[in-house]
């Protein structure tokens, strides 16, 4: 796709600021790390920096990757859940937290989140596969696929959460399209990881079968649905998942991932502006979350849209400090917890886009 000069020198003037930030960014997320580890944003943070800036991902990673293992449940264990204090039994075994706050593991849900735990383990595999630590690291990352097998409760394949297990909060139970591609591209990990070892038999069937369930269930052939109900046959094509970041990492130049990321730009960018929509029944939520706005740069920015992902980069840029919620009738504006995490994502994106100028 031609890079339109207009767009690309207006994306370096809007993201200009943000880039000089970069490693500053990249130095305080690593200092952070002893005091709240975000299981799911900094696992993704990961996994980007492992693809597009390797020597801030070998900084980081020395410092998130002990941490992320040291979060993973393990039976006996105490975690807190909306429950209280809960114990770590069978069931809960190999999940990951939400959050690792000095220390104390929380989830969100009464179970560890699937996502959650999906993202912690294809992180720590693609770091067994940077370093070649396997013996230290795939003890973790085996749990971890054990659990979110456990999670397939239906036996079709594909994993099942209950109602608010996924990071967005939205009550939504069932199947959901960013966990199973999130699960796939740990599945991935860990068959590329057992290729080395001799023993990929146990993760080809697996593999090949969810692959075979995501595209039957979710594609609708315009774009991937984002939520299917367990308890009825219909498929709901619900609200724009801003998990779009899961669709470039499970699927490289798959034309059907172009097609969603068209319909997730159309859908999310109106009037100028990069909104996140959440259901219009709920009484308190975003309408602009920039963290969402900046995966969904990037996103398209991987499936070369590039024009696209500079609008958005252009609109975003200048509003990362804040998310803007809808409640009581009125809007919102309230700081943004992940304004770091934004801004190195913004910055991969930008420069993904300018590699591209340069070939």
């Amino acid at each position: 796709m031609e890079i339109r000069v207009d767009l690309y020198r207006k994306g370096l003037e809007a993201t200009a600021e943000i880039s000089k930030r970069y490693k500053h960014n990249i130095t305080s997320l690593e200092r952070s790390l002893d005091k709240t580890l975000d299981t799911r944003i900094h696992s993704l943070i990961l996994l980007l920096l492992r693809e597009e800036d390797e020597v801030a991902y070998y900084t980081l990673a020395s410092e998130a990757i002990p941490r992320l293992e040291k979060a993973q449940l393990r039976r006996g264990e105490e975690y807190r859940s909306p429950r209280g204090v809960d114990v770590v039994d069978e069931y809960t075994a190999g999940g990951f937290p939400d959050i690792l706050h000095q220390s104390r593991k929380t989830t969100y849900s009464r179970y560890p989140s699937p996502l959650a735990t999906a993202l912690a383990t294809a992180s720590i595999l693609e770091h067994a596969l940077f370093t070649g630590g396997f013996e230290d690291l795939l003890p973790t990352a085996l749990e971890g696929l054990e659990y979110l097998r456990r999670r397939d409760i239906n036996r079709n394949w594909l994993v099942e959460q209950e109602a608010d297990e996924d990071w967005l909060g939205m009550g939504r139970g069932g199947n959901l399209l960013s966990t199973n591609l999130a699960y796939l591209a740990a599945l991935e990990k860990a068959y590329n990881a057992a290729l080395e070892g001799g023993d990929s038999e146990r993760y080809e069937k697996v593999l090949t079968n969810l692959i075979s369930r995501i595209e039957d269930s979710f594609w609708d052939g315009r774009r991937f649905i984002t939520h299917i109900l367990t308890t009825s046959a219909r498929s709901l094509a619900t609200h724009i998942d801003g998990w779009a970041i899961i669709l470039p990492l499970a699927y490289r130049g798959d034309e059907r991932v172009r097609s969603h990321m068209g319909h997730m730009y159309r859908a999310l960018h109106i009037e100028g502006r990069t909104l996140c929509r959440y259901p219009p029944d709920r009484d308190n939520h975003p309408v602009y979350d920039p963290l969402q706005a900046a995966l969904l740069a990037y996103s398209l920015a991987k499936t070369e849209m590039f024009n696209e992902s500079l609008t958005i980069l252009s609109s975003v840029a200048g509003r990362t400090g804040y998310i803007e919620a809808y409640t009581d009738g009125k809007t919102l504006r309230i700081r943004n917890p992940h304004q770091r995490e934004t801004e190195i994502i913004l910055h991969l994106a930008i420069q993904r886009i300018s590699r591209a100028v340069k070939e």
